[in-house]
């Protein structure tokens, strides 16, 4: 049976996994756009020496792992975006409505 985390711990939890979250995007971020634009401006990846360079399968394993990428980072917002809902739910979802109580799930 899992151990109940306090608000302290899950709102912790939340935390981290923003962090998680925003540094998958800024890895997503710098895979895709700056380093493609600092090989042009260095000149190294001309339209001849791109072609030559990676082949097809390497094209499709780069975009499955950013896509990869891309859906953990999303996930992992969504995740902690769903523990901040939990802890402090709106007053307006919370009208006519009992708090949830963790003691009797």
């Amino acid at each position: 049976m899992p151990k109940k985390r306090s608000r302290k711990s899950r709102e912790a939890n939340a935390d981290q996994l923003l962090k998680v979250s925003n540094s998958l995007l800024i890895a997503f971020l710098i895979a895709i756009l700056i380093i493609p634009i600092g090989g042009i401006i260095r000149g190294d990846l001309a339209f001849e020496n791109l072609t030559s360079r990676f082949s097809s399968g390497q094209g499709i394993l780069f975009i499955l792992l950013e896509s990869i990428v891309f859906l953990a980072a999303a996930k992992a917002k969504n995740n902690a975006l769903d523990i901040y809902d939990e802890l402090y739910p709106d007053e307006d979802d919370l009208k006519g409505e009992e708090p949830f109580n963790y003691n009797h799930a």
